[in-house]
């Protein structure tokens, strides 16, 4: 006699055996796996540098949210970070053993580049209020030691843990939920079973995050209490000692009073600082002056979380070739399904534009290090010799002597046209550059701010509508999509 399953009081009554689960997973599942991983996986990565002191809540956290943010938006700028942040420390991590203390290394140098240590001075005279405690990094510290302003600080290993708020506990969920994703998203692939673009792309984060939680796995995460050293003599009387030869004029911008000694900025750093500025002004703030007064500056005191450092060349090519890597990832869905071919035809559009971005990214950070040095071994004419020097640092370009054998007259046509691209109108050299006050450090060439303008635009659009089409490919997909892997597939094998 058969049975009306439909009806309530037969499904109530009806007893059964074992039952297996369904062999299908469901589009929530799929949305809960990626964005918790990725949320996990981000969180826990990102080690922000100190805040300033007497922060509020949201000041504090300020830091951890934007390299969340970006680690997210822009995994590649974050890889940027913190192999900057490891190359410096490495290069620091000798200053003390030099002067007595052999326990310090990587982690504390990372301690001190991230703003742990806090240098306080003494007043002026007597009567003068005494100026507030700023961070300094390891090469200032260096100095003042070698002068005599302060001895070396005995930083202890224990006061480092005991301000490291690194949890143990989320790491270990994170790494468990990262190797259960990567393992389930491999034998897909293995099985023939499909991924989506939503998949595609969580794995081409993990695989990025993985080599910058690496680079920054002995720097402390989320200090909130730096350390505070006595200096023996006044804030004047230091700064009227230090100099940089690089940046004579530069000693009211930076993060701190001191940091015009050591400061050094590239192509990257100078790219980045004024496309926040523009999206700063963009997004409702306030309008930076863009006048040349030192005054307009104020020194925030502590080191912004977001640095983009030069780093050798093999390090820096390590990098771009991983940066590759993540967007041939995302090339992989080349043939993937998607609801509509206009869909697709975007998709390949902006993987690609992801992949060129890569390709000139590193072009034009080879050129801004070894620009004039190419043009003078291929033997350009003295005009676009001339070009390239001026975009990498000269004012006019016609401070640099000619090219052997060079008898061009200086006053041509191509000359003027030099100077415009180099210069180019007043509204769009002020754009380039609205830092407040000015900051000389920060002017770049339009020569090289404008095609490196339109480089981040176009990635910018593709990267939006890669994180826009992995959400709404969801809608539909092929039924075998939902199938879940058979493990006992590979227990057979055992």
């Amino acid at each position: 006699m058969s049975r009306d399953m439909s009806d309530p009081s037969t499904n109530q009554t009806t007893a059964v055996g074992w039952q297996s689960e369904p062999n299908i997973r469901g589009t929530y599942e799929i949305l809960q796996s990626c964005l918790s991983t990725t949320a996990l996986l981000c969180w826990s990565s990102v080690c922000p540098n100190v805040p300033a002191l007497g922060s509020g809540y949201w000041r504090r956290i300020s830091g951890k949210l934007s390299l969340f943010i970006l680690s997210i938006l822009m995994p590649e700028a974050v890889l940027f970070v913190a192999v900057g942040q490891l190359y410096r420390a490495w290069l620091d991590r000798g200053i003390a053993q030099t002067r007595g203390s052999n326990h310090w290394g990587l982690r504390e140098c990372f301690f001190v580049n991230m703003g742990g240590l806090f240098i306080e001075f003494p007043p002026q005279a007597a009567g003068f209020p005494q100026p507030a405690p700023i961070p300094v990094d390891c090469r200032q510290l260096r100095y003042l030691i070698d002068n005599g302003f302060l001895e070396m600080p005995q930083i202890q290993p224990e006061q480092i843990e005991m301000r490291n708020k690194s949890n143990g506990l989320a790491r270990t969920i994170t790494v468990i939920q990262v190797l259960w994703f990567t393992i389930t998203t491999l034998a897909r692939v293995a099985q023939g079973l499909p991924i989506t673009t939503l998949e595609l792309t969580t794995l081409s984060l993990v695989l990025i995050m993985i080599f910058s939680a690496a680079a920054w796995w002995r720097k402390p995460m989320d200090i909130e209490h730096p350390i505070f050293v006595q200096c023996n003599a006044p804030l004047a009387d230091v700064l009227a000692k230090m100099e940089n030869p690089r940046n004579p004029r530069g000693r009211k911008f930076g993060a701190t009073p001191l940091s015009f000694y050591n400061r050094e900025e590239w192509v990257l750093s100078k790219a980045w600082a004024s496309y926040t500025n523009i999206l700063r002004m963009l997004c409702g703030g306030k309008k930076p002056s863009t006048a040349k007064d030192e005054s307009t500056h104020t020194f925030s005191n502590a080191f912004p979380s977001i640095e983009l450092r030069q780093v050798a060349l093999g390090l820096e090519a390590s990098s771009g070739l991983l940066t590759q890597v993540y967007s041939c990832v995302l090339l992989s869905a080349w043939n993937a399904y998607f609801p509509t071919p206009t869909e697709r035809l975007l998709w390949r559009i902006s993987t690609v534009a992801g992949v060129a971005f890569g390709f000139f990214g590193c072009a034009i950070a080879v050129l801004d290090r070894y620009g004039a040095c190419l043009l003078r071994c291929c033997q350009y004419p003295r005009v676009w010799f001339r070009v390239l020097k001026s975009a990498n640092g000269s004012k006019t370009g016609q401070d640099f002597p000619l090219i052997e054998g060079d008898t061009m007259p200086k006053t041509t046509r191509a000359t003027v046209w030099r100077n415009y691209l180099c210069t180019g109108p007043d509204w769009l050299r002020r754009l380039s550059n609205l830092s407040p006050g000015h900051d000389p450090e920060l002017d770049m060439k339009l020569l090289v701010w404008i095609p490196a303008t339109l480089l981040c635009a176009v990635y910018c659009l593709a990267r939006t509508y890669v994180i826009i089409e992995d959400i709404i490919s969801l809608r539909q997909q092929p039924l075998i999509t939902y199938e879940v892997v058979d493990w006992g597939r590979y227990l057979r094998l055992l």
